[in-house]
């Protein structure tokens, strides 16, 4: 992000970048990362088999509470009158819409925001790492372990879901990292740094 850039997002909250910005950073992961049309139906073919096992979300939030800091910042958010089974099922959905295989400027765009949103309520991006690491487990077990997935299939699917989980982290890292400078940004120019 130039200065220019962030200062605009600085003057504009909740909306990191412009949509011209967003599609062009949202072609160029699908780009980089190979998410072709036939790497997008092989996830598509195997989505239904790769979510029957349930629990995937409650497992991913028992692993977070059974660390001390994540645990923290969920108490924290449970105290702000939050709900970890609001949470569960968020990240399900989280799970379904990966599952999809969107690579659109309007799932771009959602995280963008998610990665703000994890900025402002203190998760950490290793955090998001980590948890996305629970996702490529989940997925990659599922992949080579479900007897409706063809072996020979298996390895390809395995890395098509490694492909979306990138491009996953790496925009909703992005948002955290777009939020963190427009936050810096406004510290500078409360204090009269750009005067």
């Amino acid at each position: 992000m130039t200065p220019k850039t962030a200062a605009a997002s600085a003057r504009n909250p909740g909306k990191l970048l412009s949509t011209s910005a967003l599609r062009a950073l949202s072609r160029s992961f699908n780009r980089f990362l190979g998410l072709d049309a036939k790497t997008l139906r092989r996830v598509a073919r195997a989505r239904q088999k790769l979510i029957e096992s349930d629990g995937f979300a409650e497992k991913f939030y028992q692993y977070l509470l059974s660390q001390a800091p994540t645990q923290k910042v969920l108490r924290d958010y449970e105290r702000r009158g939050g709900s970890i089974e609001t949470l569960v099922r968020s990240q399900q959905r989280h799970l379904y819409d990966l599952l999809k295989g969107r690579t659109d400027i309007a799932y771009a765009g959602e995280l963008i925001r998610l990665g703000e949103v994890h900025y402002r309520n203190g998760v950490e991006p290793l955090w998001v790492m980590g948890g996305y690491r629970l996702y490529a487990d989940y997925l990659m077990q599922a992949a080579a372990s479900h007897p409706g997935i063809a072996p020979r299939e298996r390895r390809l699917l395995a890395e098509a879901i490694r492909r979306l989980i990138y491009r996953d982290v790496g925009l909703m890292t992005e948002g955290y990292w777009l939020a963190a400078s427009r936050a810096l940004i406004d510290i500078n120019a409360d204090e009269g740094a750009y005067d």
